[in-house]
């Protein structure tokens, strides 16, 4: 494994290696592959039925009620922006760019997707999209599989996991089930009715079978634990929302670290050297 100061170069390495018209025509696209995926936050993408805890897990990874309550928005990319700024693509395929955030007014529109950019810290480290249907299981199955090309880490919100989700999930390829988590949301009521313990122990077998973990969140209870002057660690822990982000978070650091293992070992390969100073 390199060490961090070593990364420092590779970026510049594959950029003057593309530029040079060193590499083969075979290593160039896998060049560019390598150098989009250092180049760009880690995918993580929201899954589940409507009404499962999705824009709520938005609201708590980001640390602020984003998302409105009850709001009924197309499927959302949340990413770094210097300045707050939103894209609306409609139905037709156009798309017209605001410099704000308001999204109160695209909740009910014909929008058929929304980019939101923000200058969230979170946002240069991760991306999140919200994967929204009506809850068909035909168009559930179509965006799940369009996202998936779009995701490394894949998050199913659930309170059930029921039979229609397991069979929508079951077509998704094995190699993004080792980076999918399945989140037990609105943990909160669930204890209180006092099913948590029982829907957990139920899902355990599934989870070992097409998850890497199970984690269950009072996603709420989250959110408010990050909304005062200062964050209620306590209040964040007891959510689970912690232990959901801190893991989440480090799978990504994992992630990010292969790649930069893999550009190491193909800068090597074609022996790329380090760009001179000046160049």
């Amino acid at each position: 494994m390199k060490d961090n100061a070593a990364d420092e170069t590779v970026i510049d390495r594959l950029l003057g290696a593309l530029d040079s018209n060193a590499l083969p025509p075979a290593a160039l696209d896998y060049a560019k592959h390598l150098l989009n995926r250092l180049t760009q936050p880690v995918r993580i993408s929201v899954f589940g039925i409507p009404k499962s805890g999705k824009s709520e897990l938005i609201n708590m990874f980001v640390g602020q009620q984003l998302v409105p309550k009850d709001a009924s928005l197309p499927t959302t990319e949340f990413t770094w922006g210097e300045v707050e700024a939103m894209l609306v693509t409609s139905a037709d395929g156009k798309t017209e760019r605001y410099d704000h955030v308001d999204l109160e007014t695209v909740s009910g529109t014909n929008a058929a997707f929304l980019r939101v950019e923000l200058p969230i810290p979170i946002l240069k480290r991760i991306r999140l999209l919200e994967v929204v249907t009506e809850g068909s299981p035909a168009e559930l199955e179509s965006a799940t599989e369009w996202a998936v090309r779009r995701t490394d880490i894949a998050l199913w919100c659930s309170q059930d996991f029921d039979e229609m989700e397991q069979s929508v999930w079951s077509r998704v390829p094995d190699g993004l089930k080792d980076h999918a988590f399945l989140v037990v949301t609105k943990a909160d009521i669930l204890s209180a009715q006092k099913m948590l313990s029982k829907k957990v122990a139920a899902l355990e077998s599934i989870v070992a079978e097409e998850f890497h973990s199970l984690f269950a969140v009072a996603t709420l209870q989250a959110i408010r634990a990050q909304t005062g002057s200062e964050v209620d660690n306590a209040m964040l822990q007891a959510s689970g929302g912690q232990a959901l982000s801190s893991e989440v978070l480090r799978h990504a650091e994992r992630g990010r670290r292969a790649d930069f293992d893999s550009a190491h070992m193909f800068l090597a390969r074609y022996q790329i050297k380090d760009v001179p100073a000046g160049s």
